[in-house]
């Protein structure tokens, strides 16, 4: 029986969220890609619901996934009761301080060259999303709880193949967590790259090959 947190069966809801979403556009075993917090959902997924996708494609560490991972202390910080608090008044981040924050966690790289109008949007997005994931209380602090997190037992039982795109400087989690996953999955398959946590602005297209190449054979 799986715990709630924060009056939320995480798991659930990760899976729930994902299926609707694959049902309201009607498809039919795609393959899913995920990033960070996309990541995990689309793990989560490829558990529960294995038959409903074609493959599975994880680009940087699936957030808070995998047992190991440690949230970053500039994402954490919301979730406290002071963070909360101060969310709740603050007006959305600004465009310089959205650019900053999202250079922390996935490296100067994964900014450079990004335009102020995609940090205003997320600004703006995050002061809206991040009342509801406080709310989820994933961590107690920047440690995960376990049993939201997918167990070894669940990927040794995916026979989805799984591409994992790791950086070498994963705030997140190092590369030596994507490549036990890739030993425990049945199909698994690790990619290291050298960056951190944002991958898809650092490499894109080293991304875009390899996602190319795994998806025209899995």
């Amino acid at each position: 029986m799986r715990s709630t947190t924060g009056g939320v069966d995480l798991p659930r809801h990760q899976s729930a969220f994902v299926g609707s979403v694959l049902d309201a556009l009607e498809l039919e075993q795609p393959a899913l890609v995920g990033a960070s917090l996309g990541g995990w959902f689309a793990l989560r997924f490829a558990v529960d619901h294995p038959e409903r996708i074609a493959a599975l494609a994880l680009i940087t560490a699936p957030a808070m996934a995998l047992p190991g991972a440690r949230m970053p202390l500039v994402m954490a910080l919301p979730s406290t009761w002071l963070g909360r608090q101060l969310g709740a008044v603050s007006p959305p981040p600004s465009a310089r301080m959205m650019r900053r924050t999202l250079a922390s966690i996935g490296g100067k790289g994964s900014v450079d060259g990004a335009p102020n109008a995609m940090f205003e949007a997320l600004g703006a997005a995050m002061s809206l999303a991040t009342p509801t994931v406080a709310t989820l209380d994933m961590c107690r602090w920047r440690t995960p709880h376990a049993h939201l997190q997918v167990t070894d037992a669940e990927l040794a039982a995916c026979p989805v193949p799984v591409l994992l795109v790791w950086g070498e400087q994963d705030i997140v989690q190092g590369p030596e967590a994507g490549a036990r996953a890739a030993r425990v999955l049945p199909h698994g398959r690790l990619e290291v790259l050298p960056g951190g946590h944002g991958l898809w602005f650092e490499h894109p297209q080293r991304c875009g090959a390899l996602l190319s190449d795994f998806l025209g054979t899995a």
